[in-house]
């Protein structure tokens, strides 16, 4: 990667129309050291070639504290940015608020334009922050705006502080979420606030990497995230766990703290079931069978036999994820059939007479006439006549 230093304006200016007229610039880092951040954003020729330009897709800002107006600039384009990183950056909150508010129209324009192919422009993937100048509530109004980048991938924020974990929560457990690695490293935030974290990414389906250190990482977060990751609480409670995070380390910043071991075998036994399939729901399967023993019907006898075949069609999905040598399948589907004859002999009764009924009607119809006729001692009675030919 080739630098450059302007030495006055009119280096920035001709900067600026280079900028403009450039098509193979993919990476613009800029360090705002000795006051070249000042510079360029003063200078309306060197903005207005950031909005001109169609190639840079990755923008590195360090020691920047007019990062607000460079971001600005970008607002405009038609191609997006992909990856924007900032080191260092001592904003203010002011300056964090309104970079915020620069984050969302970035992404509204990107998503309103197709390129030349006919593919719709990608929005921003990769965000890192790293030692921003800001109070945590400034930080949280970043993170809002995060929420409008569909097409987010990755966040790292390093060395700062954050107020709460509300609107990262509230990003995690939004449905529309496509957010996959998750940094948190050396930040300043309570465990009631990871703790709150870890309820979302419960709720989370796409979430696959978490790295997470900080001096409240203690038993209470840790657990949290092992009950995340499979809450064996109920079968339903497994079910609507987390079954897409495959790699989660979570440490402080004392190196003398040491896990429980109990705590670490169900994390790790978590994950482990998390890698062990594509299929989420494949997962929930094995995570099922192997906290509960025996799996409850009493919730379904509401609707009567109406999901008896829905819970045989289960059993039969859960021997496909199972191993062959897994014998204790048969005995638990058996089970499950017992609970319902056993809460509706009557109706069991009454629907198999019924099904029988079905099943000779049907087979009358297809193999044979019916005829009534008046038989012995009075009462009436069907013959069926097959059909020849």
């Amino acid at each position: 990667m080739a630098s450059w230093a302007p030495q006055s304006g009119a280096d920035v200016t001709r900067l600026g129309k280079a900028l403009a007229r450039g098509k193979g610039v993919r990476r613009l880092k800029i360090d705002g050291t000795d006051g070249l951040d000042r510079m360029l954003a003063s200078d309306a020729e060197f903005l207005e070639g950031l909005r001109r330009n169609t190639s840079v897709r990755m923008l590195e800002l360090g020691n920047c504290t007019f990062s607000a107006e460079i971001m600005k600039a970008f607002e405009g384009r038609v191609d997006g940015l992909s990856v924007i990183i900032l080191d260092r950056c001592d904003l203010g909150d002011d300056g964090g608020r309104a970079l915020a508010d620069s984050l969302g129209k970035i992404e509204g324009w990107s998503r309103s334009f197709k390129n030349y192919r006919g593919e719709r422009c990608v929005g921003v993937k990769q965000i890192r922050f790293r030692r921003m100048g800001m109070t945590g509530d400034a930080l949280d109004a970043l993170v809002l705006s995060m929420r409008k980048l569909e097409d987010l991938e990755e966040i790292a924020i390093v060395d700062c502080n954050i107020a709460n974990t509300i609107a990262l929560s509230n990003m995690l457990e939004d449905p529309k979420c496509n957010l996959r690695k998750l940094s948190l490293q050396n930040i300043s935030i309570t465990g009631n606030s990871l703790i709150l974290l870890a309820d979302a990414i419960a709720k989370n389906v796409r979430l696959e990497h978490m790295y997470l250190v900080s001096d409240s990482c203690d038993d209470r977060v840790l657990a949290a995230f092992s009950m995340a990751l499979c809450d064996a609480s109920s079968p339903n409670a497994t079910f609507l766990s987390n079954h897409s995070m495959r790699y989660f380390v979570c440490s402080s910043s004392n190196e003398e703290t040491i896990w429980p071991d109990n705590l670490e075998r169900m994390l790790q036994r978590g994950l482990e079931l998390n890698r062990s399939a594509n299929d989420t729901r494949d997962i929930a399967i094995k995570k099922i069978l192997l906290h509960h023993e025996r799996l409850d019907m009493t919730s379904c006898f509401e609707w009567e036999l109406k999901l008896l075949p829905h819970v045989i069609a289960w059993f039969e999905q859960a021997g496909k994820c199972v191993e062959n040598n897994d014998n204790s399948l048969s005995p638990r589907k058996l089970d499950a059939i017992y609970q319902f004859t056993r809460a509706m002999p009557l109706t069991t009764v009454a629907k198999a007479e019924c099904w029988e009924t079905q099943w000779e009607m049907a087979k009358r119809k297809r193999f044979g006439v019916t005829w009534l006729r008046k038989g012995f001692a009075g009462h009436f009675e069907y013959i069926s006549i097959p059909i020849e030919g």
